[in-house]
């Protein structure tokens, strides 16, 4: 009988020890799945709250600023940086086509060296590119502004301000000129009108014909129209993406009015004025 006992009492222990170590895994299995359970709920709820974006703060005209190419093509003149008056020290003139002037008043006199440019419509900052000794440079970079002012650099260095003339900052600030013989307002060479005429301000090379049969014949047979020389505008053709001037002029050998063909290349750089 003790002896039965003694088995039934281990047994019995064995048994209770196995119901506690099951309960003990249950338990830890609901408090997983309740935790889980929990946790997925909060995310829905987080993930149905409507997005703040309203609370964003609006962006400055500065930022929502965005120019676009014309609003390059002109003169800009330098400002001073002591007293942010527009001077005619230096003058940048942008064209249409990507073609640029720097015009520096050195030595008493004026000196123009000719660059190019690469602007991005989705870009306020473009660099500038003057080709020195065989060698492009493209160390000079502008950035724009709404008003009509732009911050230059040089090398990733803050260097001038200018001012496009025009712009609403052109007609706030006062203007010193180095010299009075300056053009009273820019003329963008490859956008002339038709039946307006022009003064040149440079010798210009005329063609007899836009597309002639015999390019060397033609070429033999180029004129060059004198600097001053008023030509008047009949109609323009585009060829090889360029625009070119069917004109009329006087030649003074005979008095008669004459007829060629302008390309606009040559005209970039002069100071064009209508008459």
């Amino acid at each position: 009988m003790k002896k039965q006992f003694k088995i039934f009492l281990i047994m019995t222990i064995f048994v209770v020890i196995i119901i506690f170590f099951v309960y003990q895994i249950t338990q830890r299995q609901s408090s997983k799945y309740s935790d889980e359970t929990n946790y997925s709920n909060q995310i829905n709820k987080e993930s149905d709250l409507p997005l703040q974006s309203s609370n964003l703060p609006p962006l400055s005209a500065k930022e929502q600023f965005m120019p676009i190419a014309q609003d390059i093509v002109g003169n800009w003149y330098i400002v001073s940086y002591k007293d942010e008056i527009i001077i005619d020290y230096t003058k940048f003139t942008f064209y249409s086509n990507g073609k640029l002037d720097r015009r520096s008043f050195v030595f008493d006199e004026y000196e123009t060296v000719a660059g190019k440019y690469i602007f991005l419509e989705d870009d306020k900052i473009f660099s500038i590119t003057f080709s020195t000794d065989d060698a492009e440079k493209s160390d000079i970079f502008w950035e724009l502004s709404e008003e009509g002012i732009a911050q230059s650099y040089y090398k990733d260095k803050k260097d001038s301000a200018y001012i496009k003339e025009g712009s609403q900052e052109w007609g706030k600030r006062e203007k010193i000129t180095v010299t009075t013989d300056l053009p009273t307002s820019f003329i963008d060479p490859s956008d002339l009108q038709i039946g307006k005429t022009y003064e040149l301000s440079k010798e210009t090379p005329l063609m007899p014909e836009l597309n002639p049969t015999d390019p060397i014949v033609a070429l033999g047979k180029m004129k060059k129209l004198s600097a001053g020389s008023a030509i008047k505008i009949i109609s323009i053709a585009q060829k090889n993406n360029t625009s070119w001037y069917n004109v009329s002029f006087v030649n003074h050998s005979t008095g008669n009015i004459d007829y060629g063909w302008v390309n606009s290349t040559a005209l970039i750089g002069q100071s064009l004025k209508e008459k």
